[in-house]
């Protein structure tokens, strides 16, 4: 078989179905493929209609391995394009034709003249993981980026980042992020500038490093409500439609787009006040999918953390209990500090040093970290003294021991969450005062007094060393 144009025929059950340029679309899944495993989908448009023709390894016929090499031989002879799917999954169509996309759906959409023909894919993975070899972009990415790079549209920042926004979930979807995830920090940098805006108490809150993080944080939010209202498809045409238009008031044609009373500039700019509805606390984090505070009552409080101490999985609800925490915090002046103390070293003892699954751990020993420093601050005299011989006693053994401090530059930790917590634990220790490192074993005074201590790769030891040797800036 030498031409593209020669007769491939393939067969069903015996029966001869269709030919090679009839093939518009086929997915192959391995049997232990992501998805419809161990299945094989052939879409053949056949007089004008497109009819779809599935086989399955479990069928025992041999139609599923047949079908699979002759589809693997066109491929290989480029008479089908190709594309991998994702963890045992290949996709293959007609050669030299594009789909279009529906995202909201997971469906490929095929144009035979006036007919428009749906193939609704197996699985989101799959969808996600062919639509950049397969079919065309439904927004001009490329186009976007530039003109925002090059500054040539004035567009306000809260516009620019939502564009931007935009652009990266856009990027992202073609990589299995059909979802708007907003996280942790995400959450926080939007409470910390509604908060900021409002007027209110925000320690420490410098403007010029924290305000871009809250802007990009709420537009995120904003982008989430968006895809929520109106779909992806429905976006995607609007920003065709923005950028094609000579009008820079972004945020006004969105408006007209979503036909809602409340302005898309305004939404997520005040504090929504949620409710705790009873759940339980592997649900927690969906009471927080848009910038909320919720005002649990004590007893609930005293409830929730004493679950939290005793029967949560510190890795698979990691999600739920930090933004449960850090709920906590934004009320901590209000509720006070000593009916989360217990929580929080019971998660610097406690939390998982792997960040399985993607459950954000590090953010889980990070909210309850950021609990007790904002204490700590507060402190003075004896009581900062006795706080601190705390932090002594739950930060050590996180670390191991002296040998991580002295030796900082020379090890790597391949695990993200192991590295931060090694990382932050240092950092509280060595930010004690001398007096405390008494209840350590000999020697960290000693090496912050070396040449070794002041070239350290960790800020903090770095400064200590710095402070102690008479060598910072500060105490010049």
């Amino acid at each position: 078989m030498t031409e593209k144009n020669t007769k491939m025929t393939f067969v069903f059950n015996d029966s001869i179905i269709f030919d090679l340029e009839e093939v518009i679309f086929a997915e192959f899944a391995e049997p232990g493929a992501m998805g419809a495993a161990g299945t094989v989908n052939v879409f053949a448009l056949q007089s004008g209609k497109l009819k779809h023709y599935s086989a399955n390894v479990k069928d025992g016929d041999g139609v599923y391995d047949n079908i699979f090499k002759m589809l693997r031989n066109c491929a290989e002879n480029g008479w089908l394009d190709y594309s991998y799917g994702g963890y045992g999954n290949i996709a293959f169509k007609k050669k030299d034709i594009k789909f279009e996309r529906d995202d909201d759906k997971s469906t490929l959409i095929y144009k035979d003249g006036r007919k428009r023909h749906k193939i609704v894919t197996t699985n989101f993975g799959v969808y996600s993981s062919i639509i950049h070899d397969f079919v065309e972009q439904p927004a001009p990415l490329d186009i976007m980026k530039e003109c925002l790079d090059k500054k040539l549209r004035p567009l306000e920042d809260a516009d620019e980042a939502f564009i931007r926004c935009y652009i990266e979930a856009a990027e992202g979807f073609e990589k299995g992020h059909i979802r708007i995830e907003t996280d942790l920090s995400d959450y926080n940098d939007a409470i910390s500038l509604i908060k900021f805006n409002h007027g209110e108490n925000v320690e420490d809150y410098k403007v010029e490093e924290y305000w871009p993080y809250g802007n990009a944080a709420i537009q995120k939010y904003r982008l989430k409500y968006v895809i929520e209202k109106i779909g992806w498809m429905k976006l995607h045409k609007f920003m065709n439609k923005f950028f094609k238009q000579k009008r820079n008031d972004f945020f006004a044609m969105l408006d007209e787009e979503l036909g809602e009373k409340q302005k898309i500039s305004e939404k997520f700019m005040k504090i929504r006040n949620g409710k705790y509805d009873g759940r339980d606390i592997d649900s927690l984090a969906e009471l927080f999918k848009y910038p909320t505070i919720i005002n649990f009552d004590k007893e609930t409080r005293k409830t929730i953390n004493q679950k939290i101490m005793t029967d949560v999985n510190l890795n698979a609800e990691a999600d739920d209990v930090s933004f449960y925490l850090l709920n906590y915090f934004w009320h901590l002046f209000d509720w006070g500090f000593e009916e989360i103390e217990p929580v929080a070293w019971y998660i610097v003892d406690n939390c998982p040093i792997d960040d399985f699954n993607g459950t954000h751990t590090d953010k889980l020993f990070w909210v309850a970290t950021h609990i007790l420093n904002t204490h700590w601050k507060r402190l003075t005299g004896t009581k900062k003294a006795v706080f601190e011989e705390k932090i002594i006693e739950h930060f050590f053994p996180r670390v191991g021991g002296l040998w991580p401090i002295f030796h900082f530059n020379e090890f790597e930790l391949n695990e993200k969450t192991h590295a931060y917590i090694m990382f932050e634990s240092i950092g509280f220790i060595v930010s004690c005062d001398p007096e405390a490192w008494e209840y350590l074993p000999s020697g960290l005074r000693d090496f912050l007094m070396t040449e070794t201590a002041l070239h350290s790769n960790h800020p903090a030891v770095k400064h200590f060393a710095e402070k102690m040797q008479g060598k910072n800036p500060e105490d010049a």
